[in-house]
């Protein structure tokens, strides 16, 4: 009766074949990861560009507004 044994040769083979594809998997998923943190990065400054926007155009208002309150006052008050 011949032994239906595996070669170790081919255990060897099998358990490096698992081990690439676990390692595989793991650096996917760190990618996936870094992905996602690029985003949300990339989201964050956006919302910080947004901002800044919003209060240059804030001052901008407010800036006007107050020349035109001077340019009132000194035009047709005495």
């Amino acid at each position: 009766r011949k032994s239906t044994k595996k070669k170790p040769t081919e255990g060897a083979i099998t358990r490096a074949a698992k081990t690439v594809a676990v390692a595989i998997t793991r650096a996917t998923k760190a990618t996936a990861a870094a992905t996602r943190a690029t985003r949300s990065t990339v989201a964050a400054t956006r919302a910080i560009r947004t901002t800044i926007a919003a209060t240059k155009a804030a001052k901008t208002t407010v800036a006007i507004e107050d020349n035109e309150y001077i340019n009132y006052k000194y035009l047709f008050c005495d």
